[in-house]
């Protein structure tokens, strides 16, 4: 899949990944909350063994603005492609509750990305009674990241 733009989404609770960009371009995944996925956004080039010319496809996806929490991990890739060649850019995302966040920042910060990106606790409204909402002083917030309209989500009400 390519040139999507994921945006303001809650996902919870993924058995796998709260987002997956499988071989796809010029996708952007941005203003979301991805809360106790297996991994926030999980990256592959599957595609590369299967289909020669498309090798390297992969590339000028966006990570921006996004809150992760819970999961095991921030960012996972199945790809042999460089993550600076995957991402045009990935930053001004926030991570809480993820053991390898500090890792991925390193890295990350190495290639050039991720320089805004914090680690801190969203304050989420009441994460207890599944109100994924943002208070007023969310770090999220100084990052970009929009309020998301939830009374908006879902069929429409009569």
């Amino acid at each position: 899949t390519s040139n999507c733009h994921v945006y303001g989404n809650i996902v919870l609770r993924a058995g796998t990944d709260g987002v997956l960009v499988h071989g796809g371009r010029n996708n952007v995944i941005e203003n979301n909350v991805l809360v106790d996925c297996l991994s926030g956004l999980t990256y592959s080039n599957g595609i590369d063994g299967l289909m020669p010319p498309m090798a390297g496809f992969l590339s000028g996806n966006r990570f921006v603005q996004n809150v992760v929490c819970g999961s095991r991990q921030a960012v996972a890739s199945f790809s042999m492609i460089p993550a600076t060649q995957v991402w045009a850019q990935c930053d001004e995302n926030l991570y809480f509750k993820i053991p390898s966040v500090p890792q991925h920042l390193e890295t990350y910060r190495q290639w050039g990305m991720e320089r805004h990106s914090r680690i801190a606790d969203p304050l989420f409204l009441d994460p207890g009674q599944d109100d994924y909402r943002l208070q007023p002083d969310s770090p999220a917030y100084g990052l970009g990241f929009q309020p998301i309209p939830v009374g908006r989500i879902g069929p429409p009400t009569k």
